[in-house]
């Protein structure tokens, strides 16, 4: 099993459990000897073997025997039952369902509760949607509103009209000439593709369109120091800007920063109040005296006495505010606590040894034998000690 199958698979049991994967083609992630699992496609066996009968990537001979065919209807309805599954498997599958969220709610009816969803899911930085525009979260919120079954006029067009030759080794490599990228398609063909949508084609059932683009880099998260140390590390190795940030899980701009001096500011420990006091009036007056008077006193005792001598004025809410000022107050200015380091040694897993020089001479067949003398101690129960010499 190699590293891709067996990261999918990690959080299920092929062997003990009921599963359905989505799309498998040829390349199934789980096989069907290897445990009770349905396979789901957007058409039969027979239909996908005619689709795929001249595509050189796909043997048609492999191509798994469908379970379910799910299209227009919910999955519930093409599986014909909800709750019935313990995972799900869908690789290289959801970046080209319509609606997103719509597709993850079907998902969730026919997994039983706890059930897990395992997805793989391209980076478009290393595959043809090199030059599309990642998604946002109006684009699947709109889709969802919409109840979209078929991928949109604009989705078609953006997949046709920016699809591009990649080579993965180099796109990792970070050595990329956007302006020598080769198209995958004509001139012509985005806007063909893109008008049978309107016409109703039956193809649009099964077109392979992107219609969600993902990076793991989005915007808005603080990059940590251990990012930060990473990127340089991978550019004083001599690795591009864009490899480095990539191995770094930051942006390309991110980088360029760094490099510039521009890093963010990373946020300390903060050392001013948010919010006034609630406690300023009395705390050195009132709270603290108690409590030299009598360190044991909780910061539930004392929110109790407050109420009795302020009524209303010091609400249930600030109850935690309080003892976390009382365990400050305990720890910084309270009475010294006794430390005992108790000394429980079990029997038998702890001993004294010693060497030493012996007070009478022993001699071999006539000759002085030079030796040391060894002592052992073990200890049997507490006060107790064997010796052996």
């Amino acid at each position: 099993m190699n590293h891709r199958i067996a990261e999918i698979r990690f959080s299920i049991q092929p062997s003990e459990q009921h599963g359905l994967e989505i799309g498998p083609l040829d390349k199934p992630i789980v096989k069907p000897t290897e445990g009770d699992i349905a396979y789901l496609d957007h058409l039969s066996t027979e239909d996908l073997r005619i689709k795929y009968k001249d595509d050189p990537n796909v043997n048609c001979a492999d191509i798994v025997e469908v379970t379910y065919v799910w299209g227009e209807r919910t999955l519930a309805e093409a599986v014909g039952k909800t709750s019935v599954f313990d995972y799900v498997i869908a690789s290289h599958v959801i970046e080209h369902v319509p609606d997103l969220i719509g597709w993850l709610q079907e998902v969730t009816e026919v997994l039983k509760p706890g059930g897990v969803l395992s997805l793989a899911i391209p980076d478009k930085r290393y595959c043809f949607d090199y030059l599309r525009n990642l998604s946002t979260a109006g684009d699947a919120i709109d889709a969802y509103l919409a109840h979209r079954r078929r991928p949109s006029v604009r989705h078609v067009f953006d997949h046709y009209s920016t699809a591009v030759v990649i080579n993965t080794g180099v796109a990792w490599a970070g050595g990329i000439d956007v302006c020598s990228l080769q198209h995958l398609f004509g001139d012509n063909y985005p806007v063909r593709s893109a008008t049978t949508i309107l016409t109703g084609c039956p193809i649009c059932r099964t077109r392979v369109d992107f219609n969600f683009i993902w990076s793991p880099h989005l915007p808005g998260k603080r990059i940590t120091q251990h990012q930060e140390s990473l990127y340089m590390s991978k550019r004083q190795l001599g690795q591009s800007q864009e490899t480095s940030a990539a191995k770094a899980s930051i942006s390309d701009r991110s980088g360029r920063r760094i490099e510039k001096g521009e890093r963010q500011s990373i946020p300390g420990e903060r050392h001013w109040r948010t919010r006034e006091d609630p406690f300023e009036t009395i705390w050195e007056k009132e709270l603290v005296p108690l409590l030299e008077q009598e360190a044991q006193l909780t910061g539930l005792t004392l929110w109790e006495y407050l109420e009795d001598e302020h009524a209303g004025k010091f609400p249930y809410s600030v109850l935690r505010t309080l003892q976390r000022r009382v365990k400050h107050w305990k720890a910084t200015q309270g009475p010294d606590k006794v430390v005992i380091f108790r000394q429980s040694v079990p029997a038998g897993q702890q001993g004294l040894s010693d060497f030493s020089h012996p007070n009478t001479e022993i001699t071999i067949q006539g000759e002085v034998f030079a030796h040391l003398l060894y002592n052992s101690a073990l200890l049997i129960v507490a006060g107790a000690m064997s010796r052996s010499f």
